[in-house]
């Protein structure tokens, strides 16, 4: 046996009826700026683009951007591989820019008790680092790159910190949580 609905079942089924349709033209304009403004910055950057170098190994790009990044062999001390961030421009990395990076894996360990000094400075010494990233600019002749740290301790959590070397001295540090 079926109930019939009364006049107020009745009228809510309507309000929710009306308030569905009049909410579809909203729904369909948000998905449509989603839509463009995907579409705006996919374009920006254009399609992705791989590339096997020597020394760095598998890069990859977007074609409207003039950086490279991947995973590279870093053999320096206790570290093995680092992501690497390289500024250049469809071609890939320079010659310069790779004699940057030997440089910079022969002579880490001697740049490293400045950079840990530098890093101290602004966490306190219980903190413990790691080499994340190197990042080399366009002009890599000027000597002057940076490297990704990520630092944590138990108190505190952790923090990421760039630091920018410049004829092998630390001469600048950036933090953010």
């Amino acid at each position: 046996m079926m109930f019939p609905l009364n006049r107020i079942e009745i009228w809510n089924v309507v309000g929710v009826l009306v308030v569905v349709l009049a909410l579809l033209p909203v729904l369909y304009f948000v998905v449509f700026i989603f839509r463009f403004l995907f579409a705006a910055f996919m374009d920006r950057r254009g399609r992705e683009i791989y590339l096997s170098d020597p020394l760095f190994g598998n890069l990859k790009s977007w074609e409207k951007w003039e950086h490279w990044e991947g995973d590279a062999e870093f053999g320096a001390g206790e570290i093995e591989r680092v992501m690497i961030f390289i500024d250049a421009n469809a071609n890939g990395p320079t010659e310069s820019q790779r004699a940057l990076f030997h440089e910079i894996r022969s002579q880490y360990s001697s740049v490293l008790p400045e950079i840990e000094a530098a890093l101290r400075k602004y966490v306190g010494e219980d903190w413990e680092f790691e080499l994340t990233s190197i990042s080399i600019p366009t002009a890599a002749q000027a000597w002057d790159w940076s490297a990704g740290y990520f630092a944590e301790t138990d108190e505190d959590g952790d923090m990421g910190y760039d630091v920018h070397i410049k004829d092998w001295s630390v001469s600048d540090v950036i933090g953010s949580d």
